[in-house]
């Protein structure tokens, strides 16, 4: 459980160095679109400098939400992939007998699941039929009165 711990807080760290990365990068985007052709720098005013601070603390915040909740998703995945690794290696521990005693286990379950199933579904396909027979009755009467 440890080690699964060291790797999420890797995973923080160097997702946070990739937003670094990516801030960093957009910022010098920036300030070469501000330079012209002619290499003279167009005047950026304090106004404009603190609305890029903003929108790059804006996106950094935004992708580093999205490089945990990846990382969230990862470690809930591999948490349930260890699980299920455990369960596999504890029914592979069982003897012949108890392995065979588990599968009539499940085949017991199963069978009876499916026979309440079938039972259920047979006396809602009757009632559907009884409804289909009250209705006919009902429309022929409707159109042709007994009188």
């Amino acid at each position: 459980m440890q080690s699964s711990l060291d790797t999420v807080v890797n995973l923080v760290s160097y997702g946070s160095a990739v937003v670094s990365l990516v801030v960093a990068a957009v910022g010098t985007w920036l300030t070469s679109r501000r330079h012209g052709r002619d290499g003279k720098t167009a005047e950026v005013t304090l106004e404009d400098r603190l609305k890029e601070l903003g929108d790059s603390a804006r996106q950094s915040a935004r992708l580093l939400a999205e490089v945990e909740a990846e990382i969230d998703a990862r470690a809930a995945r591999a948490a349930r992939l260890k699980r299920d690794a455990e369960d596999a290696e504890h029914i592979l521990a069982l003897t012949e007998q108890e392995r065979h005693a588990v599968a009539r286990l499940v085949r017991a379950e199963v069978g009876a699941e499916g026979r309440r199933n079938f039972r259920q579904g047979l006396w809602i396909n009757l009632l559907f039929f009884v409804a289909g027979v009250l209705a006919s009755i009902a429309v022929t009467l409707l159109i042709h009165p007994l009188s």
